[in-house]
């Protein structure tokens, strides 16, 4: 018993989670279009939807073909046995393809597999997969329904309400949920994609949409890699809405240019309902012509004593699109330092020629006063129009030296303090040994009075017993 129930069961999850959506579309002649969404299993012939919807349908008798379909609500031809009794014009039967409509060359039931979406191919039958939109129009050969995509006749139950991007904390126009160009980017810039999403069942229709997941990737932006960002999984109740932010930063190292990045959108209703939405934005990196940027700028040890041998620890990168030529300064006028050092930056920011990284040695003169001073670093690029500096700073304090009198002096302190602990622990000892002696003494003297009163009384006895005996 218990196996025909997980039987059960089993088949009854097979069929939930195969369940798809398409939309029918029905071109009559007076100019009337009539759409309906439906939800059906996965690859449900074509015969069997339409049996579904709301049309009344007059088939023919099932022949090699299938089912001929020979009226829709009253309009077309009559039933004749496996055929139906056409003149010029028939129903014709179309799938969107592409955004167009295709002819399609397969009948609605016919025998055999399903079709395999070839529309040059004339095998098996249509099989209704997610999103498919049927289009039926009477009238000649080549006549066309009215087109219509899924979203216009379904919509989407995990709707997009709102989408919008910030760059560094600007908001960019223009952003919609057919995506939009992201400008302003920089290296290191912080993106920012707010999304609100809906479900669109009513609360008498009560499906919740389960395992809701937004992935944001920016291909080829990372030397060649892509940049993922992903949301935490999530489910909305019927007719409620949640806001989702993802955020990322842009590499430090990147080349300046377009960039696709995609919005992907998933989720899967408790019919079983697999909705994919993919939205492109144009994100455009745009890099200065000349710009430098210190990585690293520190003093190693910048509290100094009687020691005062440091470093200084520098790194720059060129984030700019040209090349550039650099003068490196380490300057203090008040600790007397200077030093300076030329180098080449490259432009292409993977190559380890874009970036440059080293420590200076810094003795302080010990005449240097205590207090804070300041250094200053900078580099110099852009044949000298363009700079970046940093500005450190540097404690010195006083170096305490103990001179000969004053260790003297400790030291006598030092002996005469020892001297008084020694002698308060001598007279300690003698004080102890006093009281011993003092305590021995009175032992003594109450032993010999108890021996003398016990004496006595023994005496007393003796001379009471001989009084009886006479």
């Amino acid at each position: 018993m218990k196996k025909i129930w997980l039987v059960v069961v089993l088949l009854f999850l097979i069929k939930t989670v195969s369940a798809v959506s398409v939309g029918v579309v029905v071109d009559y002649p007076n100019s009337t279009v009539f759409t309906q969404c439906l939800s059906v299993d996965r690859d449900t012939n074509g015969y069997d939807i339409l049996q579904k919807s709301e049309l009344a349908v007059a088939w023919s008798s099932a022949g090699i073909y299938g089912h001929a379909l020979c009226k829709i609500d009253g309009v077309g031809d009559e039933v004749a046995g496996t055929n139906c009794q056409w003149g010029s014009d028939y129903w014709g039967f179309f799938l969107v393809d592409n955004n167009t409509w295709g002819y399609s060359p397969v009948g609605l039931d016919a025998p055999g597999d399903c079709w395999n979406r070839d529309f040059s191919s004339f095998g098996g039958h249509y099989c209704a997969q997610h999103e498919d939109v049927l289009g039926f129009a009477y009238g000649p050969f080549g006549k066309e329904p009215t087109l219509y995509d899924f979203g216009r006749i379904c919509g989407n139950k995990l709707n997009i309400k709102g989408i919008k991007v910030y760059v560094d904390g600007d908001k960019q126009s223009g952003i919609d949920e057919n995506g939009g160009d992201i400008d302003g980017v920089k290296p290191e810039s912080k993106v920012k994609l707010n999304i609100e999403l809906e479900n669109t069942y009513t609360d008498d229709e009560d499906l919740e949409i389960q395992s809701i997941g937004l992935t944001v990737t920016i291909n080829d932006i990372d030397d060649g890699d892509d940049l993922e960002e992903e949301s935490d999984e999530f489910d909305l109740d019927a007719d409620d809405s949640e806001t989702i932010d993802i955020e990322f930063d842009i590499p430090l190292e990147v080349e300046d240019g377009n960039y696709d990045l995609e919005l992907t959108i998933e989720g899967e209703d408790e019919k079983g309902i697999e909705y994919n939405s993919t939205i492109i934005f144009d994100l455009k990196v745009e890099k200065e012509k000349h710009e430098l940027k210190f990585t690293k700028a520190g003093i190693d040890n910048d509290n100094l004593d009687c020691n005062r041998a440091t470093e200084i620890d520098v790194g720059i990168v060129n984030l700019g699109e040209k090349e550039e030529e650099v003068m490196l300064e380490i300057k203090s006028a008040e600790l007397a330092i200077e030093q300076k050092e030329e180098f080449t930056l490259d432009n292409d920011p993977f190559d380890d020629e874009s970036k440059y990284s080293n420590s200076f040695p810094l003795t302080i003169d010990s005449a240097i006063a205590a207090g804070s001073y300041p250094i200053i670093i900078k580099a110099d690029y852009n044949d000298g129009k363009s700079n970046e500096k940093e500005a450190v700073y540097l404690t010195i304090n006083d170096c305490k030296v103990t001179s000969a009198s004053e260790a003297q002096q400790t030291t006598q302190s030092i002996g005469l303090e020892t001297e008084k602990q020694l002698a308060a622990t001598a007279a300690d000892v003698v004080s102890q040994q006093i009281t011993t002696k003092k305590i021995d003494k009175t032992r003594l003297i109450a032993i010999a009075v108890i021996a003398f009163e016990a004496i006595i009384i023994i005496g007393g006895l003796v001379w009471v017993i001989g009084l009886f005996r006479k």
